[in-house]
């Protein structure tokens, strides 16, 4: 195809609305795709680990929905840029790290956990070492919290840590037997992110009585060692009732990473596959044509058979017999070896038709090899019906690998749209409201299919001079 012609074509694909619009969806799509280890620079790998994902909160919607709504949904925060502070004494070393948030929205609601990671090096063993955790308030309160620090190591004090901190610090304030008097017998009946940023007056027992204490919140820690340290994480999480810009789902992931990489996933699965199906449809339909006779006839009968066969049914077979180790190239191909007759019949009758012409009668006379005929001259003439077949049968592909996902047939270790579906229903998000886990993948299907239906049928009409509209 010369410049002349690929000019004339463009000419005539923009002249297509359908095909303008299939043509900006694509490129909605490949540009998520390009931009998934940016924008969820988390990857693939740290999908299916459940310990990755134990601190978020589970099957909350993202940070964004309480804007749209007006509900007070609080955001997830993480806080892992410190102030440092060091003083070197004799016999003594001094450390201070310090993170501050400014809490101050509107509607925004009460967190309901938290959470702190540290990290100490020694470099002396048994070498003596005080630290401390000091949680500043806006209201001036101090709550203050010993650690016990081992030789590099990473500390976790975790949710009902702080439950018990923040349940010995109302009992001090508010007396053991008010707490008692409103249902709260043990550390366990409270949410410690709830009460450390409420404020310390009557109701703050109730997320529905509780009021937000807003202002400037420090978390700094204090150590006192006895030979030099180094400090190398300091991480505060406060888990609120919404998470990101996609929430998370039933096993706490953020669902933005799965969106994001079931991007480049769908269109991986949906060109791999339709490329393959269309190599084999063309060659196998011009073998076929070009050899005539007993060849044709057993060749077809072959497509026939397969035209005639349930191709999910069996798909579904031949994953559960592949057991929980199927892969999506496993997939892929199986997809793909179900997906060329129509195109193998399209291919024979042209060159059935290819094979008389005067051209290629020369060609043989000249001594040219059959392979060589249909390689080299044969198959050319058929790159229009490759591309607009190339196109139609991306979103095939996608939609039964999405359909095979929902099943729960698909690869296990990809966040395949299919599979986000899969995972929408375990949850039953439909019922529940998790409006997040079914409408965006559900949308995004729709979308890449859309894209190339519109996208296949311009060229087509381009390209496919029986269809072409004057």
């Amino acid at each position: 195809m010369n410049v002349d012609k690929i000019k004339e074509f463009f000419s005539e694909f923009f002249k297509r609305k359908l095909g303008i619009i299939g043509l900006g969806l694509l490129i909605f799509f490949i540009i998520l795709s390009i931009l998934a280890p940016i924008t969820a620079p988390l990857g693939l790998n740290e999908w299916i680990l459940k310990d990755k994902w134990k601190d978020n909160p589970m099957l909350v919607p993202p940070e964004w929905f309480m804007y749209v709504t007006n509900q007070p949904y609080s955001s997830t925060k993480i806080l892992n840029n410190y102030e440092y502070k060091e003083e070197i004494l004799p016999g003594t070393n001094l450390y201070s790290i310090s993170a501050k948030i400014k809490y101050q929205y509107d509607f925004s609601g009460l967190p309901t956990a938290f959470i702190a990671y540290i990290t100490v090096e020694y470099y002396q063993k048994d070498q003596g070492i005080y630290s401390l955790l000091h949680i500043k308030r806006p209201d001036g309160e101090i709550i203050d919290y010993s650690l016990t620090l081992s030789n590099s190591s990473k500390l976790r004090i975790t949710d009902s840590d702080f439950q018990k901190i923040f349940y010995d610090w109302l009992s001090k304030k508010l007396g053991s037997d008010y707490l008692k008097s409103q249902g709260i017998n043990s550390p366990e009946n409270i949410l410690s992110g709830h009460i450390l940023f409420s404020q310390l007056k009557e109701g703050i027992l109730k997320p529905s009585t509780a009021e937000v204490l807003k202002g400037n919140y420090e978390f700094e820690l204090s150590l006192i060692s006895t030979a030099p340290v180094k400090i190398k994480e300091y991480e505060i999480r406060i888990i609120g009732n919404s998470f990101g810009l996609m929430g998370t789902d039933g096993n706490k992931r953020d669902f933005w990473l799965g969106i994001v990489w079931g991007a480049p996933v769908a269109l991986m699965i949906g060109f791999l596959t339709s490329l393959i199906s269309v190599v084999i449809g063309i060659v196998y339909g011009t073998v076929s044509g070009y050899f005539g006779g007993k060849i044709d006839e057993l060749m077809m009968r072959i497509v026939d058979v397969l035209l005639a066969l349930p191709v999910f049914p069996i798909l579904i077979l031949l994953l559960v017999i592949a057991g929980p180790n199927r892969s999506i190239w496993i997939i892929i191909f199986l997809i793909s070896i179900f997906g060329w007759m129509g195109l193998s019949r399209v291919a024979r009758s042209i060159t059935l038709q290819l094979k008389e012409t005067a051209f290629i009668e020369s060609i043989k006379a000249l001594g040219a090899s059959p392979f060589r005929i249909m390689f080299r001259h044969i198959m050319p003439q058929m790159l229009p019906y490759a591309y607009a077949n190339l196109a139609l049968g991306v979103p095939g592909a996608i939609l039964t690998e999405a359909g095979l996902s929902y099943l729960g047939l698909g690869d296990p270790t990809l966040p395949t749209w299919g599979q986000l579906l899969r995972h929408a229903i375990e949850v039953a998000a439909v019922q529940n409201g998790y409006w997040w886990l079914w409408v965006t993948p559900g949308l995004l299907i729709a979308g890449v299919s859309i894209a190339f239906v519109f996208i296949g049928h311009s060229i087509d009409e381009i390209l496919n001079p029986r269809i072409r509209r004057l």
